[in-house]
């Protein structure tokens, strides 16, 4: 992030954030990482499926919006999807029908999976809250 930010400041630049809503949501990111810690963040507000529709209305090469998400840091290490348990397309549904207010047996019924996954994208939005909120000390002078 020092590298980063150096060249932004050297170029007169912005740091721009990759971060995307489903990865965002889970807490599927590096606090003060490449992911967060950033100037902007242009695809914060879209789901990963929408960064995917986004990528091909861009014409992005396919070889680039088809590759397997995974953290591309160390070689070897599984792809997003199964580190996560479950697929983009269905997490985002979870994700959108969670945000509208649906009740769990409601989703799972609708994208015919086990309620355990809609808890479990349930569970991981709850223990990832902290990541997502910046602390201020209450500090009464």
């Amino acid at each position: 992030m020092l590298l980063l930010y150096l060249y932004a400041e050297l170029e007169n630049g912005l740091v721009v954030g990759a971060a995307n809503k489903s990865e965002y949501r889970i807490g599927y990111f590096v606090k003060h990482g490449c992911d967060d810690a950033s100037d902007i963040m242009p695809l914060l507000n879209l789901y990963k499926t929408q960064v995917r529709e986004l990528a091909q209305y861009l014409n992005i090469p396919a070889r680039i919006i088809e590759k397997p998400p995974s953290s591309d840091m160390i070689p070897g290490l599984a792809d997003d999807e199964e580190v996560i348990g479950i697929s983009y397309e269905k997490m985002d549904l979870i994700l959108m029908a969670l945000e509208k207010g649906w009740k769990v047996s409601d989703i799972a019924e609708a994208l015919e999976i086990k309620k355990d996954k809609v808890l479990h994208i349930k569970k991981l939005i709850k223990r990832s809250e902290h990541m997502r909120k910046i602390y201020k000390p209450n500090i009464i002078i």
